[in-house]
């Protein structure tokens, strides 16, 4: 049995609110082996967030084995033909031979 582990970043995790820093603790995360990384959408937050869409898109064509994932998007508030395009063109980014 493969026992896999996957991080859920709710809010912004670090101090540094650089991109670099995020970068380099995605990479740290890879690095690790971790199996897959997880956003949740939120709506209001009185921290730093990180909007899904963006991050993910931000994110996807860096990683080379890390899975990525939504927990949660507040559909009504996106549009649904937009959302589609964003996750085709991700999929594409990210499996770029599927």
């Amino acid at each position: 049995m493969k026992v896999r582990i996957g991080i859920a970043l709710g809010q912004w995790p670090l101090q540094d609110h650089s991109a670099d820093a995020i970068l380099d603790l995605v990479d740290y995360f890879e690095a690790l082996d971790v199996d897959s990384l997880w956003l949740s959408d939120r709506l209001v937050s009185s921290t730093l967030i990180l909007e899904p869409v963006t991050f993910l898109a931000y994110i996807a064509g860096r990683l080379r084995k890390m899975k990525l994932g939504t927990s949660t998007l507040v559909l009504p508030t996106r549009n649904p033909i937009v959302l589609s395009a964003w996750a085709a063109m991700i999929r594409k980014i990210y499996w770029p031979l599927a």
